[in-house]
């Protein structure tokens, strides 16, 4: 069914999240961790946008529109993401490397939580909206939790290179699994 579709491409894109994200933090040269790094910063830009499509599923909300712009959006930020306006290269942090970021690059932190906010507000939504006790209020319980899981852990994703703090929350991001 498409919510099941929805979760498969959504899983796909934290599956290849997770593979840049060790790919850079275990590589040993800055080209190394700089290639590792496009494939993390393309599957982290698709990975919301196919998470809002699931949400979108979950909870039948029928607007196409919104989905083609997301998707549009995620295509161009991911174009984008190749730029030096985006990142300039790697740079050694806490022994691993991490990304050295552009001019533009708080368009990345920006774009993310405006999904996590988008995500996480519809989940609330349907929440309150929907009967207690019926399945889809629990749906959107476990999945709000899960979510906010994922997106505390994946914004910290940002604080090396924009406050200059370890992201331990990548560990959290294991709960929305």
């Amino acid at each position: 069914n498409k919510v099941g579709k929805a979760w498969f491409y959504s899983s796909i894109f934290f599956s290849l999240w997770s593979l840049g994200l060790a790919g850079v933090t275990l590589s040993s040269t800055a080209q190394t961790a700089l290639n590792w790094q496009y494939l993390l910063d393309v599957s982290a830009i698709f990975l919301p946008c196919f998470y809002l499509i699931f949400i979108l599923e979950l909870l039948n909300i029928q607007k196409f529109f919104i989905r083609y712009l997301f998707f549009t959006l995620a295509f161009l930020l991911a174009l984008f993401s190749f730029s030096p306006l985006f990142k300039q290269g790697m740079t050694m942090i806490y022994d691993f490397y991490w990304i050295d970021p552009g001019q533009y690059y708080v368009v990345f932190p920006t774009y993310f939580m405006s999904f996590a906010l988008i995500t996480l507000g519809l989940l609330i939504q349907q929440y309150f909206k929907a009967d207690k006790g019926s399945i889809i209020r629990s749906q959107a319980r476990n999945t709000l939790i899960a979510g906010t899981f994922a997106y505390f852990g994946g914004v910290t994703n940002f604080f090396p290179q924009l406050f200059s703090v370890y992201p331990y929350g990548n560990y959290l991001v294991i709960f929305y699994i």
